[in-house]
């Protein structure tokens, strides 16, 4: 058999390896093909394993204790065998992990006990489990009544601690242990216990959990119902301030379409008026007439277009549909009206 060798200098009980022992002596005659059974094939996962072993052990040799441990875990999780668990107990002894090192040898010692005829290890790991018993440190879970809400978890580094061993001190390495407490409907619990070495006793009292927040349904957002009326506004007020520019610019080009047709019928006298025939007389009206109309589109086409920039830049965001408290966005306004006096025109303005 494999992955046997253990190493207990401190008890001087060295023994070879049942892959030794198991071999026929020098002396001893070799059994024949037929009487003795083909060899296993081994396995991916046992090969894997008995060369994980194989380091470990030199590791050990080498006195590199906590590397040594762990690929002893690793070929005992790849192929478990009763030769690496009881040598891995002798590591984790060395390491100060003295609770994992008192289990493995109680793991241990019955798969000895077992054989036939008993193999001398199996003493050897009571023996050993005996006499860490009195050096284990402990951690106690007190869950008391009022605690054990319906449906409670309770866990010590991850795994679940059964109803059965609360309150009692449970073996552990020494250093830190977490123990986290659950219940449906309450806040989880946490703490992070730190148990010394030498037989200390560390107990974690588990409170009252409290009841977890109910749950605010949170308002959906409804989508957004259009845009804000004041950017509707400056839309259309800029859309109107282009239509009074070209409409500006348009009869402003009329306008000088028929001062140029006047200019004909017309002259300039020395003082500097004109004079004009009929026609001419009829042309300059009908240019006065156009140049009003180009020079109002003009102005309100400023005004409007400079409003609407005004309007869009300053619009509020939209308030969330269905909020009856949003406050509404402030109505705008523009104005344009006639100015009649020495100067004929239009003055506008507005409210943003």
């Amino acid at each position: 058999m494999r992955r046997s060798l253990l190493l207990v200098p401190l008890l001087c009980l060295p023994f070879a390896s049942t892959a030794l022992a198991d071999q026929p002596s020098k002396g001893s005659p070799a059994p024949s093909a037929a009487a003795s059974p083909a060899e296993p094939v081994k396995t991916d996962a046992a090969v894997a394993a008995q060369e994980l072993f194989d380091q470990g052990i030199k590791l050990m040799e080498a006195g590199k204790f906590a590397e040594a441990c762990s690929k002893l875990e690793a070929s005992n999780k790849a192929a478990p065998a009763p030769g690496t668990t009881i040598n891995l107990a002798d590591c984790y002894e060395r390491i100060g992990r003295l609770a994992s090192a008192w289990a493995k040898f109680l793991e241990a010692e019955p798969y000895f006990r077992n054989r036939t005829p008993p193999d001398p290890r199996a003493d050897i790991a009571k023996t050993r489990a005996e006499a860490l018993y009195p050096k284990l440190s402990r951690l106690t879970i007190d869950v008391p009544a009022a605690s054990r809400a319906p449906g409670i978890v309770v866990k010590r580094d991850g795994d679940a601690v059964d109803d059965s061993q609360w309150g009692t001190g449970l073996p552990v390495d020494p250093g830190k242990h977490v123990v986290e407490v659950s219940a449906p409907g309450k806040e989880s619990w946490k703490w992070e216990a730190e148990v010394g070495a030498g037989g200390a006793t560390v107990s974690v009292p588990v409170p009252v959990l409290k009841d977890a927040p109910s749950a605010v349904p949170t308002a959906t957002a409804a989508p957004d119902t259009g845009m804000p009326l004041q950017k509707k506004i400056a839309i259309g007020a800029g859309a109107a301030g282009v239509a009074g520019l070209v409409l500006g610019g348009v009869f402003g080009g009329l306008t000088m379409g028929k001062v140029g047709d006047s200019n004909k019928s017309c002259a300039k006298q020395s003082d500097g008026t004109f004079r004009c025939d009929a026609a001419g007389a009829q042309l300059r009206d009908d240019a006065k007439g156009l140049s009003l109309i180009s020079t109002v589109g003009f102005i309100a086409g400023g005004v409007l277009a400079a409003g609407g920039v005004v309007l869009w830049l300053t619009a509020p965001g939209s308030p969330p549909a269905g909020d009856a408290n949003a406050p509404a966005p402030k109505a705008a306004r523009v104005w344009l009206a006639p100015v009649v006096g020495p100067t004929t025109g239009f003055a506008a303005g507005g409210d943003f």
